[in-house]
């Protein structure tokens, strides 16, 4: 079973073999897309933040994306036995710093995970976060808790299939849905959940964090999202503004 390291960014050359001589025969091949997401100094051309607008629409294609070191190592070991084609997205740099033993996690496929449950019985807001935007999605839970307003968080895990059923059991007590991802927000994975709210007739507001619909130009990844509304400041008060 062949798994392919690549980065993101150079992935879109092969867009189409991804198509037709991996997914079209549902061959059992991982694709490991490196620097997913803004690289920073390595500039536009290698921002790897096009891959899931350009993957999302295949069939047969499972994408996931990990919050941590184990959690790649249990969604390697998940694309692997799962015997179909497999996408598994992660960032430039260093994970959180999460020691990885012997001990293997189950994956099921298609399950996100909740790692902060709001502290509120009332009208809250659901924050969904892929991979290396989960600490942002905490940092912007906890300033959203001092300013009075419950905030959970939920690490997706699966771009494809999105965990429908998590989505469906928190929709109708929920104010405010947040999606965060280090990609492009144009068919990205706001994009899809919006999709999925939209057919259960969710009367709420939804917010999309990620890049926005331009090439990202050179600099520092936290400059660069500080000027593009990433930071949690920016995220509290946009949220605060869909509930008024």
């Amino acid at each position: 079973k062949p798994v392919f390291a690549v980065y993101s960014t150079f992935l879109q050359r092969a867009v189409d073999g991804v198509i037709h001589d991996v997914c079209l025969q549902k061959l059992p091949v991982v694709f490991c897309l490196d620097r997913a997401g803004v690289v920073g100094e390595d500039g536009p051309t290698h921002h790897g933040v096009f891959d899931i607008p350009l993957l999302a629409s295949i069939p047969n294609l499972t994408i996931m994306q990990p919050g941590d070191e184990a959690e790649l190592g249990d969604m390697l070991f998940a694309a692997v036995e799962l015997g179909k084609p497999a996408v598994i997205r992660y960032p430039r740099g260093q994970g959180p710093g999460v020691v990885c033993g012997d001990k293997r996690e189950k994956l099921e496929i298609g399950r996100a995970k909740v790692v902060k449950n709001p502290e509120t019985d009332g009208r809250k807001v659901w924050i969904w976060a892929l991979g290396d935007m989960l600490p942002l999605a905490d940092e912007t839970a906890s300033a959203l808790e001092k300013e009075g307003i419950g905030a959970g968080v939920v690490n997706a895990r699966f771009i494809r299939p999105l965990d429908i059923q998590l989505l469906k059991s928190q929709f109708s007590d929920t104010s405010v849905f947040v999606t965060m991802e280090n990609g492009a927000l144009s068919g990205g994975f706001g994009s899809i959940v919006i999709r999925e709210l939209n057919d259960m007739r969710y009367k709420g507001s939804v917010v999309t964090i990620g890049w926005p619909d331009e090439f990202i130009p050179q600099g520092n990844v936290k400059i660069l999202k500080k000027k593009f509304g990433m930071d949690s400041a920016s995220i509290v008060e946009k949220v605060k503004k869909s509930i008024e």
